[in-house]
């Protein structure tokens, strides 16, 4: 384990633009959407440097975060060349979809075949699930705002190209990834808050259209998509996600090929909350129509950088006992169609398996 604290400054200055999380925020710099409640943090003024802010300008102007240099240099140097990235704030146009990505849809013992397969790897036990494929850390959380409760979770990962499967022409084939918190461990098993980017590919004739588009979900309420947010495979993405309340959360996205980058205020659904028992590194085929989708031949996702901390800034690598790795089945748990490859303490691949 590592750790790395979050100046307490910065902890101050969050308290301080929030004067009550359960009305509309108090930061003046923050701006109404076209989704009530969830707020936007305008551009900061041109030549402001987020390298050298003060952790309250950070807080003011939406930039997640700084990570201490000297306690965790590589945390610190992926948020320096990211944070050099974040040129252009947009505002943000939200578009409510009907596209849900849901928490850890376990394959259970009662199921035929079993969990286990090669590829993976980590310090804790192999999950078997429906519908994610990656990464989740456990900590054993007494809830928002404890000690071993996660606050901070990122990671970078590269948008793959979205087509199906070599002969396959049918319909839209559906594909993301994401980071989160939350949706594999009791009893916020329901619920997950998460960020990241969709990956779609529709045939039709033999012609394939992908579509690419940045989008957050605080399950059990549907995926938001940010449709002016550009994205095109090959492109790094970053996502930070931190709460500000048991009910409420930043999150900060941005593209290093675009220089695009988003900052949001979110609230949860009513009678949901922030628990911090697991964080997530995932690549997911979601829930369309109430039904699992299938999922786009995507190849493979990379992600770097993949870190979670908990309130106390201890930090869990993949490689850790209570790191998981999840392998995707089919519907019918016959094969493997998604799974991680880890290549270092923070690093790893998902990989399509087919068909």
């Amino acid at each position: 384990m590592s750790r790395i604290p979050i100046f307490s400054s910065l902890l101050a200055a969050l308290s301080l633009l929030l004067a009550n999380t359960t009305a509309q925020p108090q930061n003046p710099n923050m701006v109404s959407t076209n989704i009530p409640g969830v707020f936007s943090i305008a551009a900061p003024p041109q030549g402001f440097n987020p390298l050298t802010a003060k952790d309250v300008d950070l807080a003011y102007y939406g930039f997640p975060p700084r990570p201490d240099s000297s306690i965790s240099p590589k945390g610190f140097a992926a948020w320096k060349r990211v944070m050099a990235t974040s040129k252009i704030r947009i505002t943000p146009k939200l578009e409510k979809t009907d596209i849900f990505h849901g928490p850890f849809n376990k394959v259970s013992s009662n199921d035929k075949s079993p969990i286990q397969f090669t590829p993976g790897g980590g310090g804790g036990s192999t999950y078997g699930s429906y519908n994610w494929s990656g990464y989740t850390t456990y900590s054993a959380s007494g809830g928002y705002g404890t000690n071993a409760s996660y606050y901070y979770i990122y990671a970078t990962f590269v948008t793959p190209i979205a087509q199906q499967m070599p002969g396959a022409c049918s319909g839209t084939d559906y594909g993301c990834s994401w980071v989160g918190i939350d949706g594999v461990y009791a009893p916020a098993a329901t619920e997950v808050l998460q960020a990241g980017v969709e990956f779609d590919a529709y045939c039709n004739g033999g012609v394939t259209t992908p579509t690419y588009y940045a989008w957050y979900e605080w399950y059990p309420g549907a995926a938001v998509s940010i449709a002016n947010f550009t994205i095109a495979p090959s492109n790094g993405i970053y996502m930070y996600l931190y709460p500000m309340s048991a009910t409420t959360a930043r999150l900060f996205m941005g593209n290093e090929n675009t220089l695009q980058s988003v900052s949001l205020y979110v609230p949860a659904p009513t009678g949901v909350q922030w628990y911090g028992n697991s964080a997530e590194f995932i690549t997911e085929r979601p829930m369309v129509g109430g039904s699992l989708s299938t999922l786009t031949d995507y190849q493979d996702v990379p992600f770097w950088e993949a870190y979670a901390f908990t309130y106390s800034w201890v930090q869990y690598p993949l490689t850790a006992q209570n790191s998981h790795n999840i392998l995707m089945w089919d519907n019918t748990c016959t094969h493997v169609i998604s799974y991680p490859i880890l290549i270092g303490d923070h690093a790893f691949f998902t990989e399509r398996e087919g068909p």
